[in-house]
């Protein structure tokens, strides 16, 4: 009887053996998981970006094929046009000032300006959007208006994942925390393992690496310098 009741009771040293395997076994998925994870966010990201695009070729539509304002003069302009995520001025960051852009009429969700990998504790507009509108779009401020659809070359960015690292550059204008646009001077952190997703003027949501985007940013032109007026896209 004794016999028997020992040998069907597991030892100290089985249940340590045990213990060491799981967690070997879990050592080894971990990564699998947490890339599965990422390539999932990215997907969804690229989604929403795409979404966005949507909302600009029915706003162009609207407009006479014009682009939307990017916000590039801040919160605080009192320039008379509504941009893309928000007129100004705003009080309050929140999904509110999101309703007040002229996307909201055409997205209609506060979730298609989030990507799930955006740290939340940002302030001004990189609280309220991941992406950020090229400037392009209104040659960094030197246009009166924004430029039609047909004017841009193919392969231009429209929109990018937006940097979340800093506050201070958040929103990718140093020092600036309240606008909805940026500039290829900026490099924006990778939220999706090394890449950035970056929204094309056809519609299209490209990954580009870190590699890749800097070396978009010495194109003249290229898909990030992409000004339709100018021969160099700056």
């Amino acid at each position: 009887m004794r016999r028997g009741i020992s040998s069907a009771a597991f030892t100290l040293v089985e249940l340590m053996l045990v213990v060491v395997i799981i967690s070997l076994l879990i050592g080894i998925m971990m990564p699998a998981l947490v890339h599965a994870r990422r390539a999932a966010t990215a997907v969804q990201c690229s989604a929403r970006q795409a979404q966005l695009m949507v909302g600009v070729f029915t706003h162009a539509h609207d407009h006479k094929d014009l682009l939307p304002y990017p916000n590039w003069s801040g919160s605080l302009s009192d320039e008379p046009n509504a941009g893309w995520l928000y007129t100004a001025p705003v009080l309050v960051w929140d999904n509110d000032a999101q309703k007040t852009g002229t996307m909201w009429e055409y997205l209609q969700t506060s979730e298609v300006y989030h990507c799930q990998s955006h740290r939340p504790e940002q302030e001004g507009s990189a609280g309220i959007t991941s992406y950020l509108m090229n400037g392009a779009v209104m040659a960094y401020g030197r246009s009166q208006r924004p430029f039609r659809l047909d004017q841009f070359r193919p392969m231009s960015a429209i929109f990018w994942d937006a940097e979340d690292r800093d506050p201070d550059v958040s929103n990718g204008m140093a020092g600036d925390r309240s606008d909805g646009a940026t500039w290829p001077g900026i490099l924006p952190r990778p939220r999706h393992g090394d890449a950035i997703n970056v929204s094309i003027i056809d519609g299209s949501v490209i990954r580009m690496t870190l590699d890749e985007y800097q070396s978009e940013q010495i194109k003249y032109p290229g898909k990030l310098w992409c000004v339709p007026t100018s021969l160099t896209g700056d």
